[in-house]
């Protein structure tokens, strides 16, 4: 997780930023649970999702 301080002066760096983050979200790809091929079992409370 990456926190950012911008001022609304700051547009150009802004660009950059939501750039290299949409970048990185690509490199991670698609969502292995949402895909179902996640391996692990989910416990919430002592109790298997």
């Amino acid at each position: 997780m990456e926190f950012y301080n911008l001022s609304s002066a700051m547009g150009q760096r802004f660009a950059e930023i939501a750039s290299e983050m949409t970048e990185k979200v690509r490199e991670l790809g698609p969502n292995p649970v949402k895909k179902g091929k996640a391996k692990e079992k989910i416990l919430i409370g002592g109790k298997e999702e």
